[in-house]
């Protein structure tokens, strides 16, 4: 739920767009730095989509997601 908070509180910020963008696999992805937030978090990794806007789509992509992690060491090479 913290996710959903953040975005909503960042909704509408807009940065650089990925290059590889395909929310409906679940792998870390890599992001271009955007501003951080006050928490020196980079808000990048909200724009779950990678279509470098906060939208009420990325919420989508969180509810698709709700439950999973990454592990701290990555188990495949996704990419």
């Amino acid at each position: 739920m913290n996710d959903l908070l953040n975005l909503g509180y960042r909704l509408g910020s807009v940065g650089p767009a990925r290059s590889y963008a395909d929310p409906s696999i679940w792998f870390g992805q890599h992001a271009d730095n955007w501003p951080t937030s006050g928490n020196g978090i980079g808000i990048q990794y909200l724009d779950g989509n990678g279509d470098g806007s906060i939208t009420s789509v990325d919420a989508n992509v969180i509810h698709d997601h709700y439950y999973k992690v990454h592990d701290v060491v990555v188990r495949d090479v996704q990419q």
